[in-house]
């Protein structure tokens, strides 16, 4: 950094290399000094950076002879009064050295943001802290490699027959679990609170038919690592109030990858339970359109007919699905591929008209019989 010394200096623009001739001249250019007839000394201080920076400089110049002369100096630029950022501030703003239980307090100079329900614990200096941590997550990894037993064996006798029963129903229940569908996400958010705020939301959806699994959550953006997990997981991402690192799109859209990005979290909650049910079959439902009785059979020839019918409830309609019921009993299903009013071809024929009509490939048909027409509907299910 060159900044250069001399208020005269700065008012030349930093231009006095060539006419320097005083005790500047050290940091200037140091043959200007030859010009001394007596000692000087000088001193300079300028703030920058809205006064958070210090910019210091002293300096001493004596001539020896009308040959030589020597020089020093001494330059300092920094930061003074840094602000101390690890502080415990109340909710009154007021900076405490200790906080009693049930005191709430804002804790600033973490290395990093600590996870929602973590236990902070005082310790004497930083090395013990990060000793103790690193203990804590041996233990932790620890715990987490020790197999949990699921049953545990008892004495015929007492309780052995509750006992079972709550094996069994375990045993289903696990069962059940297993064969359910699974819908995986992977959540990234802005702040920790918006991480876990989500998270909870998503946990309270209840569903004995999808499963949802959270593999993931972080803060920060949407990476192209995120979209590889993503991808290798078979899950969608969630980004709520985040922004996505370049590339992200044409990697997600290239994988086959689903990324949702959202800054209202109800939309994001309503998003997963449609996505949800979506993973499930829809539920095929009956609607009945029309119906028919046969009031006069027609053969056209020797191994074709045509049932004269009056409509009786609804519409009947060309191509619909239909079934010719008789006494109760369903004689035959299929489409109605003829349906005519007198010569005309028609495509509709609504209740209270007469028609001609054939079901598929049918012929034998009956006085009394009666058709009736229906439509298949895809309703989605509910979780």
């Amino acid at each position: 950094m060159n900044i250069g010394v001399d208020a005269a200096a700065f008012g030349m623009a930093n231009a006095v290399t060539a006419s320097s001739a005083n005790v500047n001249s050290g940091y200037w250019n140091p043959a200007g000094l030859l010009a001394l007839e007596d000692n000087q000394f000088s001193l300079m201080h300028a703030s920058y950076f809205s006064n958070i920076a210090s910019y210091d400089y002293g300096a001493f110049a004596m001539p020896l002879d009308d040959r030589s002369a020597v020089a020093f100096s001494i330059i300092r630029f920094g930061v003074d009064d840094i602000l101390n950022t690890t502080q415990l501030i109340d909710d009154q703003g007021n900076k405490l050295k200790s906080a009693p239980p049930s005191t709430p307090v804002n804790v600033l100079g973490w290395s990093e943001v600590p996870d929602c329900g973590a236990i902070c614990k005082g310790v004497k200096n930083e090395r013990v802290a990060r000793r103790e941590a690193d203990e804590h997550a041996v233990m932790e990894k620890k715990l987490l490699a020790t197999p949990v037993e699921e049953t545990t064996e008892k004495p015929e006798g007492e309780n052995g027959d509750s006992d079972n029963t709550a094996a069994v129903d375990a045993l289903f229940a696990a069962i059940s679990k297993s064969k359910s569908t699974a819908y995986r996400v992977i959540i990234k958010g802005d702040v920790r609170g918006s991480v876990e705020a989500l998270k909870d939301s998503l946990n309270l959806i209840e569903s004995d038919k999808v499963l949802l699994e959270i593999i993931h959550s972080d803060v920060g953006m949407v990476t192209k690592n995120d979209v590889k997990m993503a991808n290798t997981s078979n899950a969608d991402i969630l980004a709520f109030n985040v922004k996505l690192e370049n590339g992200v799109m044409g990697e997600a859209k290239h994988l086959g990858v689903q990324l949702y990005h959202n800054s209202i979290i109800y939309q994001l909650i309503d998003l997963v339970k449609e996505n949800m049910s979506e993973l499930l079959e829809p539920e095929l439902v009956e609607n009945k359109t029309g119906r028919a009785e046969v009031r006069q059979v027609f053969r056209i020839s020797k191994s074709r007919a045509v049932a004269g019918c009056m409509i009786m409830e609804g519409v009947i309609t060309r191509n619909k699905g239909a079934r010719l019921v008789r006494s109760g009993e369903v004689i035959a299903e299929g489409k109605i591929d003829t349906l005519r009013r007198f010569k005309d071809d028609v495509t509709e024929v609504k209740a209270g008209f007469e028609c001609g009509m054939r079901l598929d490939s049918f012929d034998k048909y009956e006085e009394g019989d009666v058709i009736e027409t229906f439509e298949i509907d895809k309703i989605r299910p509910t979780l």
